[in-house]
C-alpha cells in the first residue's frame, strides 16, 4: 500500500496561474449557482454572459496546455466515445433537426464545463478553489428561490409546493440542486478558518434544507435519507450521536413548516391509502412516471442499437401509445437512464454509466489511499464529492436531465 501511494503523482507538480484561479473560481461558481438566471426577472433574459466566461476560460486551458491534460483523463476518455456515438446516431434519428440542436446546444455545452473545470484545475490548490467556487455557488444558488421562500407558494393551492426561477422553476430541481450542492457547503464550512464564514455558510446550509423541506419533493426526501445514512455509517461514535440530534431537530422543524397537504403528499412515498388533492395528485404523478418508464424501456428494446434520437424521446413515446391504443401524452421519461437507452441505444447507456462507474471507482481510489497515507482532509473530500455523486446518481431516475452540464 505504502508503494501504491507513492506512485501516485503530486497534485501540487501542476501549477496554475493566479488567473487560471481566478477564472475557475468565477466559472464554476456562476455556472453552478445560475445566478444569472435572476435576471430574467429584470428583463435581461437576452444577455449571455456565460457565453464570455466561458469563451475566456476555455482559451485559458488551450493557451496553457492544459488541454492535453484534460483529453487524458479517463471521464474525457468516456464523454468523447459517447460524443462520437451521439454524432454515429445522429443520421438514424427519427428527427434529425431535433438530435442535432440537442447534440450542440446542450452536449457540447456540457463537455465544454466539464474541459473548462479539469483544465483550469490543476493541482491541489485548482482543486481547492473549485471545492470553494462550488460551496459558494451552492450557497449562492439560494437567491432564486428565497423570495418564493420568504413569500410563500401562492397559486399552488393543491399542494404548497416551493420552487423557484429560471432552471429552478421546478420542486423536484430545487431539492435536487440544493441536496447536490449541500456536500460542498459542509465541505467549505470544515475547511475556512473564518468564523463569519462558517456562520454565514452555516446559515445558508440550514436555510437550504428548509426550503428543500417545503418543495414537498418525495425524491428529495429520499435522497436526504440516502445520505443521511450514507454519512452516519462514516460518522465514530460521537459524530453519529450529534447528526442524530441534528436530524431529529431539523426534521421536527420541517414537519412544523409544513401544511396538511404537504404532509399528505409526502405520506404517499409510504402508503397509497392517503386521501385529499395532494395525495391524488402525488398518486397521479406516480403513475404518468411509471407509464413513461415502461414506454421508454419498450423503445430501447425496439430501438436496441441506435435509438430514436436524442431529444426524441417524447414523440417517439406518444407514437408507441396510439399503436398500443393508450393515450398519448407529452412527456420526458423522467429518467436520465432510459433516457439516453431509448434515445442512444445500449451502447450509449453503456458509455453513460461507464462514465458513473469512473467517477465511483476513482473517489473510491482516492479514498482508499489518503487513508493509507493518513490524510484526513482528502478523504472527506472523497467523501463528500461521493455524496454528490450518489444525488446525482438517484435523482438521474426520476428526472430526464442526462445532457446536462451536471
Amino acid at each position: 500500500m505504502a508503494e501504491e501511494v507513492e506512485q501516485i503523482p503530486p497534485l501540487d507538480a501542476a501549477t496554475p496561474t493566479k488567473f487560471m484561479l481566478g477564472m475557475l473560481g468565477v466559472y464554476v461558481l456562476l455556472i453552478f449557482s445560475r445566478v444569472f438566471e435572476i435576471g430574467t426577472a429584470w428583463g435581461l433574459a437576452t444577455l449571455r454572459p456565460m457565453v464570455i466566461v466561458t469563451t475566456v476560460g476555455m482559451l485559458a486551458v488551450v493557451l496553457s496546455g492544459a488541454f492535453a491534460r484534460v483529453l487524458r483523463t479517463e471521464i474525457m476518455v468516456l464523454l468523447s466515445s459517447l460524443t462520437v456515438w451521439m454524432l454515429v446516431c445522429l443520421p438514424f434519428s427519427s428527427w434529425r433537426s431535433e438530435s442535432l440542436d440537442q447534440f450542440l446546444n446542450q452536449w457540447l455545452k456540457s463537455l465544454v464545463v466539464f474541459i473548462v473545470v479539469v483544465g483550469l484545475g490543476l493541482g491541489m490548490k485548482g482543486f481547492r478553489r473549485a471545492m470553494f467556487a462550488m460551496g459558494w455557488a451552492a450557497a449562492l444558488s439560494s437567491a432564486l428561490v428565497l423570495p418564493s421562500f420568504l413569500h410563500g407558494t401562492e397559486g399552488n393551492a393543491i399542494d404548497d409546493r416551493l420552487s423557484g426561477t429560471g432552471s429552478l422553476s421546478n420542486a423536484n430541481e430545487v431539492a435536487f440542486h440544493f441536496l447536490f450542492g449541500l456536500p460542498f457547503v459542509v465541505w467549505s464550512i470544515g475547511q475556512t478558518d473564518k468564523k463569519l464564514t462558517k456562520i454565514i455558510l452555516m446559515l445558508v446550509g440550514i436555510l437550504e434544507l428548509a426550503m428543500v423541506a417545503k418543495t414537498v419533493s418525495r425524491e428529495g426526501l429520499l435522497i436526504a435519507t440516502i445520505l443521511v445514512f450514507l454519512t452516519f455509517f462514516r460518522l465514530g461514535f460521537a459524530g453519529k450521536v450529534k447528526l442524530a440530534i441534528a436530524v431529529g431537530i431539523l426534521a421536527a422543524v420541517g414537519i412544523s413548516m409544513l401544511s396538511d397537504a404537504a404532509i399528505q403528499r409526502y405520506i404517499t412515498l409510504f402508503s397509497s391509502n392517503v386521501s385529499g388533492e395532494a395525495a391524488a395528485s402525488a398518486m397521479e404523478s406516480s403513475r404518468t412516471r411509471k407509464q413513461k418508464l415502461q414506454e421508454s424501456v419498450d423503445l430501447t428494446v425496439m430501438h436496441p442499437i441506435f435509438g430514436v434520437g436524442m431529444g426524441v424521446f417524447m414523440p417517439a413515446s406518444v407514437e408507441l401509445a396510439k399503436q398500443q391504443g393508450h393515450k398519448p401524452d407529452w412527456q420526458v421519461s423522467h429518467n436520465s437512464y432510459t433516457q439516453v437507452s431509448s434515445e442512444l441505444g445500449f451502447p450509449g447507456i453503456a458509455l453513460f454509466l461507464g462514465v458513473f462507474a469512473s467517477m465511483f471507482r476513482q473517489l473510491f481510489r482516492v479514498d482508499r489511499l489518503a487513508k493509507a497515507a493518513g490524510r484526513k482532509d482528502m478523504q472527506t473530500s472523497a467523501f463528500c464529492m461521493f455524496l454528490s455523486v450518489v444525488v446525482l446518481a438517484v435523482h438521474f431516475c426520476f428526472d430526464s436531465m442526462a445532457y446536462l452540464f451536471y
